[in-house]
């Protein structure tokens, strides 16, 4: 957490970096600093696939969107 200045400056690599370390602190503390999870369906399909219940809450709690379309092939 040292270097939480320069991950700052790109907010949304940081917050994938934070999401696929299962870092809930960290994650809080980008969205508090402006990172936006809202439309970034790679996250919470990595939540899902670890079965990390605590790392969902996080996301949803953080507002990410629930409700967004894939196709079938689980591609959007």
């Amino acid at each position: 957490k040292e270097h939480m200045s320069e991950l700052l400056e790109d907010k949304e690599f940081a917050l994938k970096c934070a999401v696929f370390q299962e870092d809930i602190e960290l994650i809080n503390a980008l969205v508090q600093a402006g990172a936006d999870v809202s439309e970034n369906k790679e996250l919470l399909f990595f939540a899902v696939s670890k079965s990390n219940v605590d790392l969902i809450l996080t996301l949803i709690s953080n507002g990410i969107n629930i409700n967004q379309d894939v196709n079938n092939n689980g591609s959007t």
